[in-house]
This record gives structure tokens, C-alpha cells and sequence, in this order.
């Protein structure tokens, strides 16, 4: 369950950083 959440957390991180390089970049 913790492992789970952990990865959970990881996918928004990545998103929200994946999101802030578009806003920089595009």
C-alpha cells in the first residue's frame, strides 16, 4: 500500500514537472 502511494506520488511529480517545462518551454 505505502509502495503504491509512494509511485502514486511519483506520476503527479512527474506530471506537474512535465507540465511546468511545457509552460517554459512551449
Amino acid at each position: 500500500m505505502q509502495e503504491k502511494g509512494k509511485r502514486g506520488a511519483i506520476q503527479v511529480l512527474k506530471k506537474q514537472s512535465y507540465q511546468i517545462t511545457c509552460l517554459i518551454k512551449c
